[in-house]
């Protein structure tokens, strides 16, 4: 938690900078296509790098990483073309086909290796080196993206500082793995074939739901494009960077925390219903003040450190405040979905934000309105989010949840 501190403050850091050294629509722009990443960052390894953390068989492991592999590049070699085309037909850019389908291609590729390296680290519990990771990836955006910047590169200064930042991300994670290559090259075709049957249920059932659920918040971005024009999701884009960061700084430790917690739990009594309680109690304990800080200052606040015209992300912030709370804590909890096997449950929940999604679009194309998109967003996403947790309590107090 300390090393997401760290990057999560370097990253607030140089937000204000990013908002002098470049443009709302280069920003749009540059929020547009790494949209990719959010879309299908979590699934690109067919959710085979999840299982990772928990293999107990030594060979199916690496087995497992060998195959997260070849799936990345695989999926991102065709995700990669379409959402080229899209991005190209939506006239969101000036870039060649060419340029945006590289772009797009490394983007994923770094994404789906950071994935694999993640599961392996955290299953030796490398916190250190994750930690220290996660601030030398910071460390490395924010100075090419202030050089970039100061150099007017545009658009292409804020993709070329997040591959940097990328490739030195990699550069530590990948250090622990390094002394197993030769164990990797060893795993057959066979190898990985048993090891994708065994958990089966991970491309089945997690990678709809992943996907899902990252294509509910991402199709926002799409949406307000397609709407209102690139300077709005440039101001959408930096509110919700900015409500990410406690979101970060919450939610990635707390979770793996609750889970290998829970996990143990469930395993001794069958239940666990007074970790997710005790949890449940903490995120509240954070979320509320959070929430209730946001509300009334954020509009100041992001006038005084992005500069002129920039209170209005603080406006947009206003609004998604509330909703964002409820992610906090129920984000937090979502391995509970995964102690007690219920994959399909949770797509379900998932497309349920999808529809949500599609609701607040049609509010906000009909009454032709940024604002009551946005409250429409936190209300629908908010009766999921109550109902999602109502799920959860319910399986924590269940025994023999796995059956």
């Amino acid at each position: 938690m300390s090393g997401t501190i760290v990057a999560q403050v370097i990253a607030f850091a140089i937000s204000p900078l990013m908002t002098r050294l470049y443009s709302e629509e280069q920003i749009g722009e540059y929020t547009l296509l790494l949209t990719v990443v959010t879309m299908f960052g979590s699934v690109i390894c067919g959710r085979y790098d999840m299982a990772i953390v928990g293999e107990s068989d030594e060979k199916c492991m690496f087995s497992l990483v060998k195959l997260s592999f070849w799936i990345t590049l695989a999926l991102s070699a065709v995700v990669s073309v379409g959402y080229t085309i899209y991005f190209r037909m939506s006239g969101s850019t000036e870039m060649a086909f060419p340029e945006v389908l590289a772009w797009i291609f490394v983007f994923l590729i770094a994404t789906g290796f950071l994935n694999i390296l993640h599961s392996y680290n955290n299953r030796y519990r490398d916190y250190k080196l994750m930690a220290a990771a996660s601030i030398t990836k910071e460390v490395g955006k924010a100075a090419t993206l202030a050089g970039f910047g100061i150099l007017h590169f545009g658009t292409i200064g804020l993709l070329i500082s997040y591959i940097v930042s990328s490739i030195l991300e990699l550069w530590q994670q990948i250090k622990r793995l390094k002394n197993n290559m030769s164990s990797i090259k060893e795993i057959t075709f066979d190898d990985m074939k048993k090891a994708a049957k065994k958990h089966i249920r991970q491309p089945l059932y997690s990678v709809p739901a992943n996907f899902v659920n990252g294509f509910s918040y991402s199709v926002i971005n799409i949406f307000i494009n397609a709407l209102f024009g690139s300077v709005t999701l440039a101001y959408y884009s930096m509110s919700y960077r900015m409500l990410g960061v406690p979101l970060s700084l919450v939610c990635n430790s707390t979770s793996k925390a609750y889970f290998e917690k829970a996990a143990r739990e469930h395993d001794q009594t069958g239940d666990f219903h007074k970790t997710f309680l005790q949890t449940s109690l903490f995120l509240l304990a954070l979320a509320i003040p959070m929430t209730a800080a946001l509300m009334i200052l954020a509009p100041w606040a992001f006038e005084l450190f992005f500069g002129k015209g920039w209170g209005v992300s603080g406006v947009y912030v206003r609004y998604l405040a509330p909703m964002f709370g409820l992610r906090l804590i129920v984000s937090s909890l979502t391995p509970t979905m995964i102690i007690c096997n219920k994959q399909r449950a949770e797509l379900i929940i998932q497309v349920l934000f999808v529809v949500a999604s599609c609701l607040a679009y049609s509010v906000g194309k009909f009454k032709n309105s940024i604002e009551l998109f946005l409250i429409s967003i936190t209300v629908l996403y908010a009766i999921v989010y109550v109902l999602y947790y109502l799920y959860m309590l319910k399986l924590s107090f269940k025994k023999e949840m796995s059956k």
